[in-house]
């Protein structure tokens, strides 16, 4: 059985620009996958599916405690 959600979503797609904080440089794969992403959901909708809240718990758990500075760049083996 697939879940379903009761009532409505009212989605509108945004554009992001995806931007080195340090030089404030675009990202062109980044953007262009953004770009992608959002002329995909404005096409077909209905693709989009909720999480699932035992995923979302799931990820809680996980990532729980653990703190991050979306600022600062990323260690050079992260990248």
């Amino acid at each position: 059985m697939e879940p379903s959600i009761a009532g409505s979503c009212h989605c509108r797609p945004i554009m992001h620009s995806a931007t080195d904080s340090t030089s404030q440089r675009h990202d062109p794969v980044l953007n262009a996958f953004l770009e992608f992403l959002a002329r995909d959901i404005t096409s077909h909708p209905e693709r989009l599916q909720a999480v699932d809240t035992a995923l979302l718990a799931r990820i809680d758990t996980l990532t729980r405690g653990i703190d991050i500075d979306l600022d600062q760049p990323l260690a050079g083996d992260d990248e």
